[in-house]
């Protein structure tokens, strides 16, 4: 077809044209009379209202055959009228939903850049929404900022399904890669429920990194301001990934250190992802009991009886003394209260002995030094 986006943006605001049944849509403008809509990789997608309600009307590009069996009821083939430049038409197929209220993740994003305490509230809702698309049978496919909304009510919604991976969709055609700047580097046409870890992965550890550290957007802010690029990430080149790791370990953040480690992945799938997401969503828990210092999956952590009140995310870990523990993670070791909680950093050293009459070690350069409980050199 040659109809160019202008073509579709005609067609729309002119009263007469043709819809096979959708006669009544109203093409609404913003405050200053230019009208409302945005142009993806394959639909032109308009505000419009239709019996009393708002909506949101995709008009395709370029005809896509799974359109029907993803949006069932709300998907209208050869819908549309369409005149190109030379005036020859044909019918574009159309797919009708509400209107969600509310700016995209990245609109967000953009605009905490800067304020810590902002970007980290993101996070959180980000992680929390995470969670549950995780836990559900489907996966959205092309999963990026620019396809989630958070409404005016503060939740976060999916938009475009063009890509979803469902149970019913099992047979069908992949039509629709998404956004390749987001996804694992070996997904190529792959259609399963894991798509979307990666893409969970990248968003949740941009976010935290962004939240540490204001400055990284200055540095490494390629589109979108996601920072790591998986093609590079996966392959062990990515040297913003290097920073935020290094980062996530001299603040003692354990479980976002081993996020962004996910990201070196050389498989689509992340099994670790979801209780990394629950970890990170939780509240500390309330001890004061002795803790067992217990190792899983090859990682250090702490447990009162079955429960975890430490995760084991560390590379190493001392046994609590004198209400502290030492863990390392990467390269720097901390001391942790019952809590997880760090209560101060020792950077730079080889080696740690735990606290023995209120004072500890460090091996630093091979020079043993003591060092009391606020981690002050002795």
């Amino acid at each position: 077809m040659g109809s160019s986006i202008r073509s579709y943006i005609d067609a729309i605001i002119n009263p007469h044209t043709e819809w096979r049944t959708l006669r009544g849509i109203e093409p609404l403008c913003d405050e200053a009379g230019r009208l409302v809509y945005s142009v993806g990789n394959s639909a032109v997608v308009f505000k419009v209202r239709y019996k009393g309600r708002l909506c949101k009307l995709r008009c395709y590009i370029r005809p896509k055959h799974s359109l029907r069996a993803i949006y069932r009821e709300r998907f209208f083939g050869a819908e549309l009228r369409i005149f190109d430049y030379m005036g020859k038409s044909e019918w574009a197929d159309v797919v009708l939903e509400d209107w969600c209220d509310g700016e995209t993740l990245q609109h967000h994003i953009e605009h905490a850049v800067g304020d810590s305490a902002e970007m980290l509230r993101l996070a959180k809702l980000f992680e929390r929404f995470a969670l549950w698309l995780l836990g559900e049978n489907w996966a959205h496919g092309d999963l990026k900022p620019d396809n989630m909304v958070i409404t005016t009510e503060g939740e976060l919604r999916l938009i475009d399904f063009d890509a979803i991976v469902s149970p019913r969709l099992e047979g069908l055609a992949c039509e629709e890669l998404g956004a390749l700047k987001y996804q694992h580097p070996q997904r190529g046409l792959m259609q399963c429920k894991a798509i979307d870890d990666y893409p969970i992965a990248l968003i949740a550890t941009a976010l935290h990194a962004m939240a540490a550290d204001v400055t990284l957007v200055e540095r490494y802010s390629i589109q979108d301001m996601i920072l790591v690029e998986p093609q590079d990430a996966v392959a062990g080149r990515d040297v913003a990934l290097e920073e935020i790791e290094r980062l996530f370990a001299h603040r003692g953040d354990a479980v976002h250190y081993r996020m962004a480690r996910l990201l070196r992945s050389q498989s689509v799938a992340l099994p670790e992802l979801g209780e990394l997401l629950s970890y990170s969503i939780a509240e500390p828990l309330e001890n004061d009991s002795p803790l067992e210092l217990d190792c899983k999956a090859g990682h250090w952590g702490y447990r009162t009886g079955s429960q975890w009140i430490v995760p084991p995310l560390y590379d190493e870990g001392f046994e609590f003394s004198e209400g502290v523990a030492a863990v390392r993670l990467c390269d720097v070791w901390h001391f942790i209260d019952l809590r997880g909680r760090v209560c101060f950093s020792c950077e730079g050293c080889e080696r740690i002995k735990p606290f023995r009459n209120g004072r500890a070690i460090k091996v630093v350069a091979g020079k043993r030094i003591e060092i009391d409980h606020s981690g002050r050199e002795l």
